[in-house]
């Protein structure tokens, strides 16, 4: 981190209905001239552990806005970039300001940045990081529950604290193949998501 050394890649997500490009995910990425390629689910814990999640997410941050401009400089297209979020970055009291003062100085808006949310943060219903998730979504920054359905899915949280965006786990999206519910538990998921998008404008 001292040597901002971490990278980013930017994973294009498709629309299904007509295979364009609608937003980017953003993956942290170390490469360690001693081990080679680390992968996060090594080194994150440790972050989370150790008081740095808060510094990496901000540095992943400021690349997520710096791609943006770019790829729109580039390409003349209004896109999107998604951005995990931890629960350890949202009980910072400075989280929200900070990383609206971050796109502001690049001129990117908050709506330009989707901020994933796992499903473990929104089960364990931490009271305290909710407080910034409003403040988060007052300023203009998109929200999205990442790996939905992986653990046992919380309706009344999702209803609680809706989202515009739900990103399915693989394992819920593989029982559609052999459980005649799981497609109509989808719809239901995708209407109410509609409602809400149009509710807020999106």
């Amino acid at each position: 981190l001292e040597e901002r050394t971490l990278s980013v890649k930017f994973q294009p997500i498709v629309s299904a209905s007509d295979l364009q490009v609608v937003s980017f995910e953003s993956l942290v990425r170390w490469r360690s001239k001693e081990f080679g390629e680390i992968y996060p689910d090594e080194f994150i814990p440790v972050a989370e552990n150790k008081g740095l999640i808060v510094e990496l997410g901000y540095q992943v941050f400021e690349k997520a806005c710096q791609f943006i401009k770019s790829y729109r400089e580039r390409n003349q297209n209004q896109v999107r970039v998604n951005v995990n979020v931890s629960v350890l970055q949202l009980l910072n009291s400075e989280f929200p300001s900070k990383i609206k003062a971050m796109a502001d100085q690049v001129g990117i808006e908050p709506q330009a940045i989707v901020l994933e949310l796992t499903e473990t943060f929104i089960l364990d219903n931490n009271q305290a990081a909710i407080a910034p998730l409003n403040t988060l979504r007052e300023l203009g920054f998109s929200l999205s529950m990442d790996d939905f359905g992986a653990g046992y899915s919380s309706l009344n949280c999702f209803f609680d604290l809706p989202m515009p965006q739900l990103k399915i786990d693989k394992s819920l999206a593989w029982k559609t193949l052999t459980n005649r519910s799981s497609p109509e538990y989808l719809k239901f998921l995708n209407t109410k998501l509609r409602e809400q998008k149009n509710a807020d404008g999106v």
